[in-house]
């Protein structure tokens, strides 16, 4: 339970933060000290997050005196002289660099119990610390969790806010970041990349005749369905309505084509398991070529669905994009750039 709590905050192995160099620079100094660190206590490591006078950002749990310290986390460990410590007296960050005399540790504790690490403070003389530097040492630990739990409620709110609250998925934000992305990266490295266009055909009966909560189920099936057709290497996200769109990792139009269709099948499968008479139009674009932008992109998949569905739906459009599509053409006049673009 405690390395679940320590994992969920997706804090080991971070970047360096300000916020929690101010602490370790004002806890060094409060208390005199050419070392301090934020130190976490992973399964096998502890991994400092922050650190003061100290080369390396991590160290076998074994040799960790902040792995005692969480051992009893009601109360500060403080070892005076390393060398007369049973616990540590042959341990290597004493007997060798950075020769560790003097350590005192105050568990890092989360609002449900669990010690995640220490903020400790490192000397390399024997000595002590008064009442007021260790006061000063509790005051900061808890300000690093503070630190630790707002990071956290952050993080759960930006994931919220590029999430369908419906489906769980993406949503037309975080899809849109994702292939501004893979643009960026195919401009680099010249890799393919495709994105698939879905849309429900039968949505509207369903909403007009069964009530909008079928319609959410009917969402709901079709998130899952997509889910489970593609790979763990592509992304899936609800555009909105009842549309969704699939940003793929293939390099020739076959690759796609059977994605798409393996999308189709898993959607009509699952919405007949479910109840639903609905079905999906797909549109499926393989850019050659990086596109001007990601909203040029999914308009020209959006262009191929659409040509799916004006086909008799419950099919595949798919193409390859080796040339840019004019700015300025309309949803019909996309699919017939298409047509003239693709091989």
């Amino acid at each position: 339970m405690r390395l679940k709590a320590l994992h969920n905050y997706e804090i080991l192995d971070s970047v360096c933060e300000q916020n929690f160099d101010d602490i370790t620079r004002l806890a060094a100094r409060l208390c005199d000290c050419p070392m301090a660190l934020i130190s976490l206590i992973d399964s096998d490591r502890q991994w400092f997050k922050s650190k003061v006078g100290l080369e390396v950002s991590e160290t076998h749990r074994d040799l960790s005196f902040c792995a005692h310290a969480i051992l009893d986390a009601s109360q500060p460990l403080i070892v005076t002289d390393a060398t007369q410590d049973c616990r540590f007296s042959d341990n290597d960050l004493v007997v060798g660099p950075p020769g560790i005399r003097f350590y005192a540790g105050i568990p890092l504790i989360t609002k449900q119990g669990f010690p995640l690490g220490t903020l400790c403070v490192v000397d390399t003389k024997p000595r002590t610390i008064d009442t007021y530097q260790l006061d000063a040492l509790r005051v900061l630990a808890q300000s690093i969790v503070t630190a630790l739990d707002l990071r956290q409620t952050m993080r759960a709110v930006g994931t919220l806010a590029l999430s369908d609250q419906l489906t769980g998925l993406p949503n037309r934000t975080a899809y849109l970041s994702q292939m501004s992305k893979s643009i960026e990266r195919q401009k680099r490295d010249g890799h393919p990349f495709g994105i698939v266009y879905i849309d429900l055909d039968g949505m509207k009966r369903v909403n007009d005749q069964e009530g909008h909560a079928a319609g959410d189920r009917l969402l709901v099936v079709a998130a899952k369905a997509i889910a489970k057709a593609v790979r763990g290497e592509d992304s899936v996200a609800r555009l909105g309505g009842d549309e969704f769109a699939c940003l793929v990792n293939v390099a020739t139009l076959s690759a796609l084509a059977k994605i798409c269709e393996r999308i189709r099948l898993s959607i009509k499968d699952d919405m007949l398991i479910n109840g639903f008479s609905a079905t999906a139009s797909l549109g499926g674009a393989l850019f050659a070529q990086p596109p001007k932008d990601e909203y040029r992109a999914i308009a020209v998949a959006d262009a191929l669905m659409y040509a799916a569905k004006s086909s008799g739906k419950d099919q595949c459009v798919c193409r390859q994009i080796t040339s840019h599509i004019d700015d300025h053409v309309s949803r019909f006049g996309t699919v017939t750039a298409l047509q003239m673009n693709a091989n």
